[in-house]
């Protein structure tokens, strides 16, 4: 079941990204 670890990993780094793209948005308002 290493495809499900894959995907947790996945959801980690796109929210690690996802967070950096909204923080700024937040900062500027």
């Amino acid at each position: 079941r290493v495809i499900g670890g894959g995907a947790k990993v996945k959801k980690l780094k796109a929210g690690i990204i996802g967070t950096k793209l909204i923080l700024p948005i937040l900062i500027k308002k």
